[in-house]
């Protein structure tokens, strides 16, 4: 059909729920916090995710980029 934009998100040390009822705006002085694909509304600014091998995505989930191994979350997306 297109028309779908698909944005993964990784929710550090919570879950959907309480993340959104705790830190709506995504600030990053929260005990919780989302990271997005797109970089600009990481509460870092700094890219989380990368493409690792065909529709394989990798999560950095540490503030500021952590280790940058992006091995934190993989995914793989089949359509």
């Amino acid at each position: 059909d297109g028309g779908v934009i698909l944005a993964p998100y990784l929710i550090v040390d919570s879950n959907v729920r309480d993340f959104l009822e705790q830190n709506p705006d995504n600030l990053p002085n929260q005990d919780s916090f989302a990271y997005f694909a797109y970089q600009e509304a990481n509460p870092d600014s700094v890219d989380h995710i990368r493409l690792l091998a065909d529709n394989t995505f990798g999560f950095e989930d540490k503030f500021g980029g952590g280790d940058q191994d992006y091995n934190d979350l993989i995914f793989q997306v089949n359509f």
